[in-house]
Parts: C-alpha cells; sequence; structure tokens
C-alpha cells in the first residue's frame, strides 16, 4: 500500500522469527503538503503501516493488524532529516495462525516508533 511510493524496502533480512529492512522515506511525498506544511512529520498511522508492510512482505498471505497491545511514538520524524530507517522485528506464530510481534523503527541517532501487536491473515 506505501511501499514503492512513501517509502522503500532498500534491504531485507530474516533469521529464525527476526526481520531486518532498511527503508528510504519519499520526502518529497504529496501527504507532507497536508502532514504539516513547512514543518513535515511522518505520521503515525504511516510508520505502523511501514511495519505492517515489512512484516507482511515476508508471509506467504496477506494479513491485517488485528491488535496494537503496545504502541509508543518516541520521537516525531521528520522527513526531510530522517530518510534512512531500520525496521527491526521479531515475529512468533501462534495457534490458529495469527502472528504475534514486536517492531521498531530507529535511525543511527533515535527510535521512533515500538509496537507489539497481533496480525491475523486476510482470509482467515
Amino acid at each position: 500500500m506505501l511501499t514503492g511510493d512513501f517509502f522503500n524496502i532498500e534491504n531485507l533480512s530474516q533469521d529464525n522469527g527476526s526481520i531486518k529492512a532498511d527503508i528510504r522515506l519519499n520526502a518529497g511525498h504529496r501527504i507532507y503538503s497536508g502532514h504539516f506544511p513547512g514543518m513535515p512529520v511522518v505520521p503515525g498511522v504511516c510508520q505502523i503501516q511501514i511495519i505492517k508492510e515489512v512484516l507482511c512482505s515476508c508471509e506467504s498471505d496477506p494479513a491485517l493488524l488485528s491488535e496494537a497491545k503496545v504502541c509508543k511514538f518516541i520521537n516525531m520524524m521528520n522527513p526531510s532529516d530522517v530518510s534512512g530507517l531500520t525496521c527491526a522485528i521479531t515475529r512468533e506464530e501462534l495457534p490458529g495462525g495469527g502472528i504475534s510481534f514486536s517492531g521498531t523503527l530507529s535511525d543511527t541517532n533515535r527510535t521512533y516508533l515500538k509496537i507489539k501487536g497481533i496480525l491475523r491473515k486476510e482470509n482467515g
């Protein structure tokens, strides 16, 4: 949904339930003309969607975020200052087909988002 337009995944690796992706934001995206003119901020919902899309890129079936147990926005993210991010996710299969995960968005200086949640398959 946002991949390839709002952000790009430049590098993706997986190992034993851990996922790491290098993310590049599109600082010229049209969303920043309204959020906010002259002082762009990456919307929190977009940060959550980045983590969801990175996680779903490693899954065979589409999934929906069904629960956000913890969601902390720690620092504001200005896309003009922060174009390169690391998305780090740990995931675990749940009985019944869901996925429990925790993830962060950070750069070399700051963490911007910490989230723990559950994904469920779209058709199940």
